[in-house]
Protein backbone atom coordinates (compact mmCIF):
# COMPACT_ATOMS: atom_id res chain seq x y z
CA UNK A 1 0.00 0.00 0.00
CA UNK A 2 1.26 3.33 -1.04
CA UNK A 3 1.75 6.50 1.61
CA UNK A 4 -1.20 8.78 1.40
CA UNK A 5 1.26 11.37 0.36
CA UNK A 6 2.55 9.85 -2.60
CA UNK A 7 -1.13 9.72 -3.90
CA UNK A 8 -1.83 12.93 -3.45
CA UNK A 9 1.07 13.89 -5.46
CA UNK A 10 -0.01 11.81 -8.31
CA UNK A 11 -3.07 12.98 -8.50
CA UNK A 12 -2.20 16.47 -8.18
CA UNK A 13 0.61 16.09 -10.07
CA UNK A 14 2.99 18.46 -7.80
CA UNK A 15 5.43 17.24 -5.48
CA UNK A 16 4.12 17.14 -1.55
CA UNK A 17 6.83 16.77 1.26
CA UNK A 18 5.05 14.88 4.09
CA UNK A 19 6.16 16.23 7.64
CA UNK A 20 5.50 14.80 10.85
CA UNK A 21 3.90 16.85 13.90
CA UNK A 22 1.05 16.83 16.31
CA UNK A 23 -1.96 18.32 14.26
CA UNK A 24 -0.39 17.88 10.73
CA UNK A 25 -4.04 18.84 9.07
CA UNK A 26 -4.12 21.69 11.16
CA UNK A 27 -1.02 22.88 10.24
CA UNK A 28 -1.14 22.72 6.63
CA UNK A 29 -4.59 24.35 6.83
CA UNK A 30 -2.98 27.81 8.75
CA UNK A 31 -0.10 27.70 6.29
CA UNK A 32 -2.55 27.28 3.08
CA UNK A 33 -4.00 30.62 5.03
CA UNK A 34 -1.02 32.48 5.50
CA UNK A 35 0.14 31.65 1.59
CA UNK A 36 -3.61 33.08 0.66
CA UNK A 37 -2.97 36.39 2.93
CA UNK A 38 -0.17 36.61 0.38
CA UNK A 39 2.66 35.99 2.97
CA UNK A 40 5.93 33.98 2.19
CA UNK A 41 5.86 30.52 3.66
CA UNK A 42 8.17 30.14 7.05
CA UNK A 43 11.09 27.91 6.42
CA UNK A 44 9.15 25.34 8.27
CA UNK A 45 6.51 24.90 11.29
CA UNK A 46 8.49 24.42 14.86
CA UNK A 47 9.47 21.36 16.24
CA UNK A 48 8.02 19.68 12.77
CA UNK A 49 10.44 16.60 11.62
CA UNK A 50 10.94 17.00 7.60
CA UNK A 51 9.57 13.91 5.55
CA UNK A 52 10.34 12.93 2.45
CA UNK A 53 9.24 14.21 -0.56
CA UNK A 54 6.61 12.59 -2.89
CA UNK A 55 6.95 13.13 -6.84
CA UNK A 56 4.56 12.19 -9.08
CA UNK A 57 4.97 8.39 -10.33
CA UNK A 58 3.90 6.31 -13.06
CA UNK A 59 0.40 6.33 -11.14
CA UNK A 60 -0.25 9.59 -12.51
CA UNK A 61 -1.39 8.65 -15.93
CA UNK A 62 -4.27 6.83 -14.68
CA UNK A 63 -5.85 9.95 -12.68
CA UNK A 64 -5.20 12.11 -15.90
CA UNK A 65 -7.03 9.37 -17.71
CA UNK A 66 -9.66 9.26 -15.03
CA UNK A 67 -9.97 12.97 -14.86
CA UNK A 68 -10.55 13.13 -19.01
CA UNK A 69 -13.23 10.95 -18.56
CA UNK A 70 -15.11 12.67 -15.82
CA UNK A 71 -14.44 16.30 -17.80
CA UNK A 72 -16.24 14.65 -20.91
CA UNK A 73 -19.26 13.78 -18.82
CA UNK A 74 -19.74 16.92 -17.38
CA UNK A 75 -19.80 19.05 -20.91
Amino acid sequence: MRPAAQRLADVLGESVMAIEIADASATGAALVGFRALGNLLPAGPEGATIGPIHRPGPDRTAYERQHRAYDALRS
